[in-house]
């Protein structure tokens, strides 16, 4: 069982991060699956909640399984409940467990929370504008859609001691650095900017989606009710 150790923001300082690259995308379950492979070693890390110790590990296992079930609803035409799922999304991606604490908020619960950039992970959503003809990502409402995951990673960081403000490229320095590289590398062979099609008009999207899924994507129910669909590519 993973240990974090016990601390407090008044003895870590708090993390401060900004310009995050963020990607949106939609995955097949085999290209998650490849992409968790290419990616190794790694951990999940439960940081949306306070959690019990020896739940703040995600099994990855776990978290695939998941996942298959959420693009196995997509592919049956099925509305996505976000609750269940968001839940499970929320989470940190690391090459280093050491970069975590654990902040007590009751006898048996915990905050982990960070103090060196991490790779944030969570559902995605996005809006469609028909007005200004714009894909929103990371929207919530109605009249949305559930479109896999969001990956961040900060840019820059500030030291909580000297206040010095430091560029996360110094690999040295922050070991997650490295992980997103091989991420984004993965993101740019692997999957493509959508190809909206949208009353008969070619609309090019900044969110990502995986080539396998290009089989089974028009099966997506909110697509089909906002009469959106994607063009497959040869």
């Amino acid at each position: 069982m993973t240990t974090f150790r016990i601390s407090s923001p008044s003895q870590e300082g708090l993390l401060q991060v900004s310009k995050w690259i963020k990607v949106q995308i939609l995955l097949d379950q085999e290209e998650i699956v490849d992409l968790f492979k290419k990616l190794e070693p790694f951990y999940l890390i439960a940081v949306s909640k306070p959690v019990k110790k020896q739940s703040a590990l995600l099994a990855q296992d776990d978290f695939l399984q998941v996942y298959l079930e959420y693009v196995q609803l997509l592919k049956k035409g099925k509305i996505v409940q976000d609750r269940h799922f968001r839940e499970c999304f929320s989470c940190a991606m690391t090459r280093s467990k050491e970069v975590f604490y654990a902040m007590p908020v009751s006898e048996e619960r915990f905050l982990i929370k960070p103090i060196l950039p991490v790779i944030q992970m969570q559902m995605h959503q996005f809006l469609f504008s028909s007005m200004e003809k714009i894909f929103y990502p990371m929207v919530l409402g109605q009249k949305t859609v559930s479109w896999g995951l969001q990956f961040s990673y900060p840019q820059f960081y500030q030291d909580p001691k000297t206040k010095e403000i430091i560029r996360v490229i110094k690999k040295d320095l922050f070991p997650n650095t490295e992980l997103f590289a091989l991420l984004m590398k993965w993101v740019r062979q692997f999957t493509i900017p959508t190809p909206f099609l949208v009353e008969e008009e070619r609309i090019n999207a900044t969110l990502r989606i995986g080539k396998k899924c290009m089989s089974w994507i028009h099966l997506h129910p909110q697509l089909q009710e906002l009469g959106i669909k994607v063009l497959c590519l040869s």
